[in-house]
C-alpha cells in the first residue's frame, strides 16, 4: 500500500497561532578573527548560538538557512567588534522577510593568552 504524506511546509498556515520569543540553532562552529591590536587578530574557533524572533503568528516557522549562511560568512571573514555584530544582528532579521523583528548572537571560544602572573 502506498500513502502520498501530505508536504506540511507548503500549506499556508501553522495549526497554532502564537509568536515565539526566540527560535534558532545552537552550537554552531563557526571560525571568528578576534582582534588582538590595531595591527593584529587570532582565528579562533567560536561555538555560536543564533536566533531570531517569530513575530508573525500564523507562520510555520523560520528560514534556519539563511541564519547558517549570514553566521557563517559574516563572522568568518571579518574582525569581531561592536559593529560587526550589530551589522550581523540586523541582517539576520532582515533575512526572515518580516517574519522577525529581533535577533539574538551568542559566542562561546577559548582564547590562549600569554600572562606575566597567574589571576
Amino acid at each position: 500500500m502506498n500513502l502520498t504524506l501530505p508536504d506540511v511546509a507548503s500549506g499556508n498556515k501553522a495549526h497554532t497561532s502564537a509568536p515565539l520569543k526566540w527560535v534558532g540553532m545552537e552550537k554552531i562552529s563557526t571560525p571568528i578573527n578576534v582582534p588582538m591590536s590595531a595591527e593584529q587578530s587570532v582565528r579562533v574557533n567560536a561555538m555560536t548560538d543564533v536566533f531570531v524572533s517569530l513575530d508573525k503568528a500564523d507562520a510555520k516557522g523560520i528560514h534556519m538557512s539563511r541564519l547558517y549562511i549570514r553566521i557563517r560568512d559574516q563572522l568568518s571573514s571579518a574582525q569581531l567588534s561592536g559593529k560587526t555584530l550589530k551589522t550581523l544582528l540586523l541582517d539576520l532579521a532582515e533575512s526572515q522577510q518580516g517574519l522577525s523583528q529581533s535577533a539574538r548572537v551568542r559566542l562561546e571560544f577559548e582564547l590562549m593568552l600569554n600572562k606575566s602572573a597567574l589571576l
